[in-house]
């Protein structure tokens, strides 16, 4: 679906009639002034009229998943109220005046009867209803295929959760088990004397599992495994290449090697070698299964933090959690030429809020930054205690928002990327949820090397009316 559809620019979807075609209307209808808010018509009315545009605008929305979501804004000249009328069926949408506006009526009948006749009122007319009849269908139909695909998602990461769960289970207890074995092995094994077998015990439990080396150290970690195999090798011990890595990656230094000449030599030092090193790639490898399933449990438990599953709609909650898993759901996007800034107030207090809708606001904005940075630079996510709400900062050291564009980007369905790369709607979103569903205030401020949106949210916003 062409995503920028509803753009006021498309010609086809919103349509605008000629002065002179309006001054010929004008003979078939009577002109009335709408005072800000009035209706023209309801959503599921029936027997209602078609209207022109002749001064202000007319906002036309549709009810779709609990909230009325923005189909078009028109302007002088342009219509609305053709679909129903043409297709003798209730209205799709609810038209309604943004502020002072002045429309031309014309009764359903005679508006039928027009567009039977060979005119410019009954081509556009018809031309325009079929157009957005279309792209209605097509814009509901893709609503539900967004609200399958989040219960989908809802259900595979509830689903995932308990084997997810259950292998890190496995896992660690795997992890306990390699090491008891070995152990046991150990204490039969007849090349060691009581003291030799409790230096191997005492060097194989004060070895932790290193981190996985940054790009830095990653040189030392080659170097200190070529010294390591150098001195088995020098020592008769076999493999001594393929038994250096395991031993330096759980963190034994030359030295530390070394220091079996005091204890071991012969067979004795070939044996504590073999029992350190098969030890410590076991250990190792069950340590990698375990690590890998605690982070499937964690971007399980991100999945359901992000959506709120099984949590009412509005809460008490910690800005800082949405925050976060926000960022390990686009940890794929960050990871690579982006670095994450955390600038957290350490006395955030709660706030009473919808947690989904929060981590959508987050997703927009921090999603937009990673896109104007091309993928590369600096993001910051900034949290402040204001008075009686909290405030979030995305900031980003991209190109920065244009200064003709800036004063657009909170319009419906306005996007300046490519034919299906932007609805448009990620900010409009944003500025609903924060305005309309928290009693919030959302701005942004921009210029080359520096963009930053603020999101403010009372920490108890005020309650509406039913």
């Amino acid at each position: 679906m062409n995503t920028r559809l509803h753009d006021s620019e498309d010609k086809i979807l919103f349509p605008t009639f000629a002065p002179e075609v309006v001054e010929e209307m004008m003979h078939w209808g009577t002109v009335e002034q709408m005072a800000p808010g009035g209706v023209l018509f309801t959503e599921g009315q029936r027997n209602y009229d078609f209207f022109v545009v002749l001064d202000g605008t007319v906002r036309v929305t549709k009810r779709v998943g609990g909230e009325d979501r923005l189909l078009a804004i028109h302007h002088p000249g342009e219509f609305a109220g053709e679909i129903g009328i043409l297709t003798h069926g209730p209205a799709i949408s609810t038209a309604r005046a943004t502020g002072d506006a002045r429309v031309l009526r014309i009764a359903a009948d005679v508006f039928r009867q027009l567009t039977t006749q060979c005119t410019p009122l009954g081509e556009t007319a018809v031309q325009a209803m079929s157009a957005r009849t279309r792209e209605v269908d097509a814009s509901l139909r893709q609503q539900e295929k967004l609200t399958a695909l989040g219960r989908m998602a809802a259900g595979l990461a509830h689903e995932l959760n308990n084997p997810a769960s259950a292998a890190r289970r496995a896992a660690q207890e795997l992890h306990e088990a390699v090491g008891e074995a070995q152990r046991r092995a150990l204490d039969y094994d007849r090349r060691f004397n009581d003291r030799q077998r409790a230096m191997l015990c005492m060097m194989h439990d004060g070895l932790r599992r290193a981190e996985q080396p940054s790009a830095a150290n990653a040189l030392a970690r080659s170097d200190d495994e070529d010294a390591v195999a150098l001195w088995l090798d020098e020592r008769g011990v076999p493999d001594a290449w393929d038994k250096a890595p395991p031993l330096v990656h759980a963190g034994m230094k030359p030295a530390s090697v070394q220091a079996l000449d005091a204890e071991f030599d012969g067979e004795s030092l070939r044996g504590a070698v073999d029992w350190l090193a098969s030890t410590l790639s076991l250990t190792g490898l069950a340590g990698e299964l375990e690590g890998s399933a605690a982070r499937i449990s964690a971007l399980v438990g991100s999945i359901k933090e992000y959506s709120y599953m099984d949590r009412g709609k509005v809460q008490w909650l910690n800005v800082h959690d949405t925050l976060e898993s926000t960022l390990r759901i686009l940890n794929h996007k960050l990871r690579d030429g982006i670095t994450l800034h955390r600038e957290f107030a350490p006395d955030l207090p709660l706030i009473c809020a919808s947690g989904s809708e929060l981590n959508q606001v987050w997703t927009n904005l921090i999603d937009n930054a990673v896109q104007a940075m091309a993928g590369r630079g600096n993001l910051w996510v900034r949290t402040v205690r204001d008075g009686d709400a909290v405030r979030v900062e995305i900031e980003d050291d991209g190109p920065g928002i244009p200064a003709d564009v800036l004063p657009r980007i909170w319009e419906p369905f306005f996007t300046t990327k490519g034919v299906g790369e932007g609805t448009g709607l990620g900010l409009d979103i944003a500025r609903r949820i924060v305005e309309r569903g928290h009693g919030g205030d959302i701005r942004v401020s921009s210029r080359p090397g520096h963009t930053r949106f603020s999101i403010t949210l009372l920490i108890e916003p005020p309650k509406h009316d039913a």
